[in-house]
């Protein structure tokens, strides 16, 4: 019986097919294994939205505070421990593509000095909710189009909150929110318990646009929009 080997061409023909189908198989993996991170920390900004409801029914109907304007021996109080009696696991703080080394161990915190030196979650909240008068779930006027919680960037340690109130260029927001985490995009969790993928733009553009202001959002209602 004539048997014909594969010739060194034909072998080397292969091997480039092989080759090509990698190359673009890949990037469709790579897009799916991301779309998959990006879609438990959608999850962890839903229970988020979900532990916020829990609480406020048993506590006025207030949101849970952050560190803004809190001494440090409240810590028990600041929205990261608050809501923890209404979460499963404290996963819920972090996402999966937060590649920060520094996470609090809030079960066993270190020394109150050394906080700083930690990166306390992947989100933070927006400090506008920690004035009284918008500390209510019914004081904002449209709470679905207004920002509660957004994701933080790695570089982001010894903070729960972020404030928006400070932001005055565009490119002021991107030092404190993780605005390109998940394919250009990131996530974030409105008053009303829902949550949304966006470009930092629709969320805040000078002149334009402003999801963060709880009292005028979704409009700009002036040069600093307080």
């Amino acid at each position: 019986m004539n048997r014909r080997a594969f010739t060194l061409i034909e072998l080397l023909v292969v091997v480039a097919i092989i080759a090509l189908l990698v190359g673009i198989m890949l990037p469709a993996l790579s897009r799916a294994k991301e779309a998959a991170r990006a879609t438990v920390c959608l999850s962890n900004l839903r229970n988020t939205g979900l532990a916020i409801q829990m609480y406020a029914n048993e506590h006025g109907n207030h949101y849970p505070p952050s560190s803004c304007g809190l001494h440090e021996n409240a810590a028990e109080n600041w929205w990261i421990n608050a809501l923890q009696p209404y979460a499963t696991t404290r996963l819920l703080y972090r996402c999966p593509c937060d590649q920060a080394t520094t996470f609090m161990d809030w079960a066993e915190p270190p020394p109150v000095a050394q906080w700083g030196d930690y990166r306390w979650a992947s989100y933070s909240t927006n400090a506008r909710f920690d004035f009284e008068q918008l500390s209510r779930l019914d004081a904002v006027p449209q709470p679905s189009h207004t920002i509660y919680a957004c994701e933080t960037p790695e570089s982001v340690v010894g903070a729960d909150h972020v404030h928006p109130e400070m932001w005055f260029s565009a490119t002021d927001p991107k030092n404190h929110v993780a605005h390109d985490r998940h394919l250009g995009k990131a996530n974030y969790l409105y008053a009303d318990g829902h949550i949304d993928q966006l470009v930092l733009e629709d969320t805040w553009k000078p002149g334009a646009r402003n999801l963060w202001n709880p009292k005028k959002a979704p409009t700009w209602s002036g040069p600093l929009d307080y």
